[in-house]
């Protein structure tokens, strides 16, 4: 698509949230929209990608992170800690995805701090590491190439220290995102507009991320929800996905896209915890709430 016509597309949206003229659809084609944009990030990307075209799921970042935290609780306390052996050199037949999603959430420098390597060494390290010939996999079991040595082994080790959910998609930092995005592409757009409607946008993607299932590469599947901190009362759109092990109906849960506002912010009172879990909600501009759909 020409960059004029996206251009005259994000001017028409934000013209109309000016006005107090939109709906939920003009939420979703803002993010498909500007994920078009060549400077478009990877959040902005993911984001319209999403509510653009299911398909695009299994494939973002989101998936990303709830298949890296499966395979990583798995590893831990699943059956898959159970073929761990490091003295025999086996692993999950799994592992070689796990390391590749691991190296993603470390940049050289954060893992030169914790284990003292120079970054060229970690640059190739990474390199090694992401590389599938440094894998064998046979049988259910992985095991490492024999060229994988001490060094190796450091990084490796830092990488699976932490069930980290850390990058899950935060909401302020993409409003940022498309405000800085606005201001580079479109030269004159009034990008606090933006600003001035982020609760709004906040609740109409929550009710889009909320209540979709991902099939994993381990074959379950994930689901999102929508959930609170029981500390802070804020509200997240968290990944839960089960833990194979001994024990049925263990669950893991992490961050996948979170928010400073709290649920007392964006949900109208009388939506009750099984609205939220059957979906039955949707973003109300009069009010500016979610509420129950039936309501």
């Amino acid at each position: 698509m020409k960059n004029s016509v996206l251009i005259s597309k994000v001017n028409k949206i934000l013209s109309r949230l000016n006005d107090d003229n939109y709906n939920d659809s003009d939420i979703e084609l803002f993010f498909v929209t500007l994920r078009e944009m060549p400077s478009a990030t990877k959040s902005i990307i993911e984001i319209g990608d999403f509510v653009a075209h299911s398909e695009q799921r299994k494939k973002g970042v989101i998936n990303e992170i709830m298949l890296r935290n499966s395979l990583l609780a798995n590893i831990v306390s699943g059956y898959d800690h159970q073929v761990v052996n490091k003295a025999r050199n086996e692993y999950p037949q799994n592992f070689p995805t796990l390391i590749k999603l691991q190296l993603k959430m470390y940049s050289d420098a954060e893992i030169k701090a914790n284990i003292g390597l120079p970054g060229g060494k970690i640059q190739r390290i990474r390199k090694k590491l992401n590389d599938r010939k440094s894998y064998i996999c046979d049988g259910g079991i992985c095991r490492l190439a024999e060229d994988i040595g001490t060094e190796e082994f450091l990084v490796i080790d830092f990488i699976l220290s932490i069930l980290n959910g850390s990058d899950g998609i935060s909401f302020e930092l993409l409003i940022n995102e498309v405000v800085a995005l606005l201001k580079r592409e479109i030269p004159g757009a009034d990008a606090s507009i933006i600003e001035g409607k982020q609760k709004c946008i906040f609740c109409v993607l929550l009710c889009l991320l909320n209540n979709v299932q991902y099939p994993l590469l381990t074959g379950s599947v994930a689901e999102t929800i929508i959930a609170a901190n029981d500390s802070d009362g804020r509200v997240y759109i968290m990944g839960k996905y089960a833990v194979d092990g001994p024990k049925e109906n263990v669950f893991i849960m992490s961050v996948v896209f979170s928010s400073e506002y709290k649920m007392v912010d964006v949900f109208r009172k009388d939506v009750t915890e099984v609205d939220i879990e059957q979906g039955n909600i949707e973003y109300c501009t009069k009010i500016g709430k979610i509420v129950r759909r039936d309501v």
